[in-house]
């Protein structure tokens, strides 16, 4: 199982697409994130991504949740508004895991994250 980690983040850039529905489907906005910064040369050997989760799991009903799949960038990454948009981690308190493409192992890091969120609050 992956580890979990509550850690202060500093505020972080990202260059993101938007996912509506099930949290362990945002593999497919993802797979869209980078079919748009592959071709144009965008990613780095070793990208930072990031999941943003907008929504309580338990309050919201699956097909409803929101989140953004997104690249962590730097201050002069170009960010096109037509395919991907900016969003902002404001940086403070944040579940971290080291996610695999696994569903079963994801299902369980999602279950620990909102623990965990839930402990911190």
């Amino acid at each position: 199982m992956n580890a979990l980690a509550i850690r202060e983040l500093p505020p972080l850039r990202v260059a993101a697409v938007e996912h509506d529905g099930p949290y362990l489907e945002i593999g497919r906005a993802f797979d869209r994130l980078f079919g748009i910064l592959v071709p144009r040369g965008l990613v780095r050997a070793q990208p930072r991504l990031v999941g943003i989760y907008l929504n309580d799991p338990t309050a919201v009903p699956q097909a409803k949740l929101r989140s953004r799949a997104g690249l962590i960038v730097d201050d002069v990454f170009p960010i096109d508004a037509e395919d991907f948009a900016e969003a902002a981690i404001e940086g403070g308190l944040a579940a971290i895991t080291h996610a695999r493409r696994d569903i079963a192992d994801r299902r369980l890091a999602m279950g620990e994250l909102g623990r965990a969120a839930g402990a911190a609050a």
